[in-house]
C-alpha cells in the first residue's frame, strides 16, 4: 500500500501534527490552541495523494 505524508498546520503555519499513513481515513485529536478550535478532525485521502485530501471538523 502506498503511504502518504500529511502535515496539519494551525493558522500561524506551525505544524501541529505529522503522520505517514496508508490510504484511508485517519482521525486526529487536535490539541487546544488559540488559533484553532480543539476537537476531533477527520483527514481523508487517496493512495499516493500527497498533499491532497480533505481536512474538516467532524
Amino acid at each position: 500500500t502506498t503511504a502518504s505524508h500529511f502535515y496539519i498546520y494551525d493558522l500561524t503555519g506551525k505544524i501541529i501534527c505529522t503522520d505517514i499513513i496508508a490510504a484511508g481515513v485517519k482521525t486526529y485529536k487536535i490539541p487546544d490552541s488559540e488559533n484553532m478550535l480543539s476537537g476531533l478532525y477527520l483527514l481523508q485521502f487517496d493512495v499516493g495523494g500527497v498533499g491532497g485530501g480533505k481536512f474538516m471538523k467532524n
